[in-house]
């Protein structure tokens, strides 16, 4: 009787594992009628309409003359990642992490001093490449969560933002002479690059579909009743003075704008 007692007690423990590790299992299958932490990733085209110039001081034969670097920043490709959890109701908190960056060209325009005549300055037109942006932004937002007909699920949230710009400045130009004195091209230039954090704002809504299953093509795996494709359209600014030494800026440089993405969400 003694020697069956250790066996029947294995037997009860693997049973109780078991069942334990089945109702976990359907409890994760389990569509998330009210979740309380959603996670998600995005990518997506940040939408920046940022156009300035700085204007740095150029001295050549003993003149003071002066050059223009004009930068046109447009939309690119960014992606971000975030979590959010339920507090309390309809309401939630979340904190977004998202990653610009754009590499374009910028353009010179100069007054080169003239190499005989005093006060005839040279005007010098040229391009420079690869001149990068790179902008990253920490969202905190407060949310307000909605469920519609079971498989949507919409997120409405605004907040403040801290904004990290690095951005590749043009810092002084190298300029020879052409065929004839009257004439001026770009040689060389000089480029640093600059960073500073700004605070701003951002608000916008995401909604998730959380019918991946009944898609058919994806399979019918429980687990996909808890993963989602999500749509999100967010707006964020800011704006930031970061500049070269001694030089100038007009106007400051916006930061954020309008972000469109999708990709995948997780609740729990």
């Amino acid at each position: 009787m003694d020697g069956r007692r250790p066996g029947r007690r294995r037997q009860r423990a693997l049973t109780l594992a078991g069942a334990l590790l089945l109702h976990a299992g359907a409890a994760l299958a389990q569509p998330p009628s009210e979740p309380r932490i959603i996670l998600g990733t995005t990518i997506g085209i940040q939408f920046v309409k940022d156009a300035f110039s700085q204007h740095i001081p150029l001295r050549l034969h003993g003149e003071q003359g002066e050059f223009a670097a004009v930068y046109n920043v447009t939309a690119g490709l960014a992606h971000d990642a975030g979590a959010a959890v339920r507090v309390w109701g309809p309401l939630g908190l979340g904190v977004e992490r998202a990653s610009f960056r754009k590499t374009s060209s910028t353009s010179i325009e100069a007054r080169v001093p003239h190499p005989v005549f005093l006060g005839f300055g040279r005007h010098l037109t040229a391009s420079i490449d690869d001149v990068a942006r790179r902008e990253q932004a920490l969202h905190l937002q407060v949310q307000y969560w909605r469920d519609l007909w079971g498989t949507l699920f919409v997120r409405a949230f605004g907040g403040p933002t801290l904004f990290r710009l690095h951005h590749d400045l043009v810092s002084g130009i190298d300029a020879a002479d052409g065929p004839t004195v009257d004439d001026v091209r770009l040689s060389g230039h000089r480029v640093v690059t600059q960073s500073r954090a700004d605070f701003g704002y951002n608000v916008g809504f995401d909604v998730s579909y959380f019918g991946l299953q009944r898609l058919g093509f994806l399979g019918r795996h429980a687990i996909l009743d808890r993963m989602a494709f999500g749509f999100v359209v967010r707006y964020s600014q800011g704006t930031s003075a970061i500049q070269v030494s001694g030089g100038t800026v007009q106007p400051e440089y916006e930061l954020g704008g309008i972000h469109l993405g999708g990709g995948l969400r997780v609740a729990f």
